[in-house]
């Protein structure tokens, strides 16, 4: 990454770097003090370390691995743009053949005899990039839990195949205050025609029993001169 010429920016007149540049040095200050002494010995020897390499105008690529990024250690060393970094062997996925299937036994192990547990699947998630491996590790996963499945139309090519008892994540807000909102996720208890029952597996209202309706859908696009719902 090129490095930012100081003179340039100083003599800029553009809006938005001058109000970065805008420091409250002493603010700043009282809060780095503040936040430095808290530091444990580990996250204190690892903010020095790159400190010291960016006084010393010495590339480096800093790998920090603990909870919330606190810094549970440090790989760095000169580069020049390109570095290997090590990574854990209990976070790798070493089967070429069948990924997706390897991290889905990682992360829910014994899944046939646990799926029904109420807590199992309020400590497992897997997080993916896109939508297309969302769908990937939904579609295995379903094939995995046991019983019926249920498939709800949305619109154009959309449809949605649920079973009882898989972990799904709310999409739209239905009722903030009880926690029923995007972002939830909920564990699918009952499939009706047009109700869904659901049980709370994330956020401040665990264990509540919660019911998602069918809903109104509108395209967004304007490629047709009219509107349509789908039910």
């Amino acid at each position: 990454m090129p490095y930012l010429d100081v003179d340039l920016a100083s003599s800029s007149n553009n809006r938005l770097i001058a109000k970065e540049l805008d420091y409250d040095i002493p603010n700043l200050k009282n809060e780095f003090d503040r936040l430095f002494v808290s530091l444990t010995d580990e996250q204190r020897n690892i903010f020095l370390d790159i400190m010291a390499k960016i006084k010393n105008n010495k590339g480096c690529v800093f790998f920090i691995y603990g909870y919330g990024g606190t810094g549970e250690g440090s790989h760095g060393g000169l580069n020049d743009g390109e570095a290997i970094v090590d990574i854990p062997e209990d976070i790798l996925i070493n089967d070429p053949c069948d990924p997706i299937g390897s991290l889905i036994n990682f992360v829910y192990p014994s899944i046939l005899e646990n799926f029904n547990i109420a807590s199992y699947f309020q400590e497992r998630a897997i997080l993916a990039p896109k939508n297309v491996v969302v769908q990937e590790i939904s579609d295995q996963l379903l094939k995995l839990i046991p019983g019926e499945k249920k498939e709800y139309l949305g619109m154009l090519n959309h449809n949605l195949i649920l079973k009882v008892d898989v972990p799904v994540m709310l999409l739209r807000n239905i009722d903030q205050k009880n926690g029923v909102c995007n972002g939830t996720r909920l564990q699918v208890k009952s499939l009706g025609k047009r109700v869904i029952e659901t049980v709370i597996i994330s956020g401040s209202n665990i264990r509540s029993r919660t019911f998602i309706p069918r809903m109104s859908l509108t395209p967004t696009e304007n490629k047709i001169s009219f509107k349509f719902q789908r039910k």
